[in-house]
């Protein structure tokens, strides 16, 4: 089941309405416009816009999916002692101390120190304690992570 904050769920609902509205407008339009150019047998532009809408169609019922089967993340305010999906979870890693929180894979932001509860990490961290050292597969090879603090 995919895990996303009410905040991604937002944004999934604005993306589905532009690709439904704005977008299957912008295609039609260019179908239209290859359609005027001529032969649609060679029509190079044609086979574009048609791979466009074939494109913007999957993609809609993706986010579609995704939105029905969506599982809000919440913070749970009284249980600090498992590390789940929503967690801040401060970590020792090769003697390095690093705050991560875990997420679902649509909310993945690196650069804020979000992962996925599908990544190598994210997987080994939960359901398990402060105190607790696991170990991930990582692609450079196993690594150690001790688990300092779970908010």
């Amino acid at each position: 089941m995919p895990y996303i904050t009410k905040k991604k769920l937002k944004e999934l609902k604005e993306k589905v309405e532009y690709l439904k509205t704005t977008r299957r407008k912008e295609i039609a339009k260019r179908i239209k416009e290859a359609k005027e150019m001529g032969d649609i047998s060679e029509n190079a532009e044609l086979d574009t816009a048609n791979e466009e809408r074939l494109f913007n169609e999957a993609e809609i019922l993706r986010l579609e999916n995704l939105i029905k089967n969506a599982i809000i993340i919440r913070k749970n305010k009284t249980k600090k002692d498992i590390v789940e999906v929503g967690s801040t979870v401060e970590i020792k890693m090769n003697s390095e101390k690093i705050i991560y929180t875990i997420v679902g894979p649509e909310d993945v932001d690196l650069e804020n120190n979000k992962i996925s509860n599908e990544s190598p990490i994210g997987r080994v961290l939960l359901g398990r304690k402060k105190g607790e050292i696991v170990e991930a597969d990582l692609p450079a090879g196993k690594i150690k992570i001790k688990i300092l603090k779970i908010t």
